[in-house]
């Protein structure tokens, strides 16, 4: 099998670790395949299963930002996807433990903050 297409992360864009999640993912065979011809060892099922959540969990933001990027959304659209985000991480930290759940946990409070702001300064 020979990898191929899977995109760098970029620390400025989280879509470009979700991307980077989906692709590795993906080409999990090809992943491990270079690996042990590499010398090193495989990634584990316990991995796999980690990027699995967090590809779920950061799915909706990629799907979101497509949407509140598009030229047909509408402003009074914000607040519900907002709400709709917040409302998929809070289902998410019932379900999970561990660093999935803290990493939703992180996000589900800089949300909530950003909301506020938006509230609070009348930009939305």
């Amino acid at each position: 099998l020979d990898l191929v297409g899977v995109p760098q992360s970029v620390d400025t864009r989280w879509g470009s670790l979700f991307h980077t999640i989906k692709m590795t993912l993906k080409q999990w065979p090809a992943v491990n395949a270079t690996l042990k011809k590499d010398g090193k060892p495989a990634l584990s099922a316990e991995t796999h299963l980690m990027l699995t959540k967090l590809s779920g969990l950061l799915q909706p933001f990629d799907e979101y930002t497509k949407k509140m990027c598009s030229e047909s959304c509408l402003l009074t659209e914000v607040p519900v996807i907002f709400s709709e985000i917040i409302h998929n991480l809070q289902v998410f930290i019932e379900e999970e433990t561990g660093p999935c759940k803290e990493l939703a946990e992180f996000l589900l409070a800089e949300m909530e903050k950003r909301l506020v702001y938006y509230l609070e300064s009348g930009e939305m």
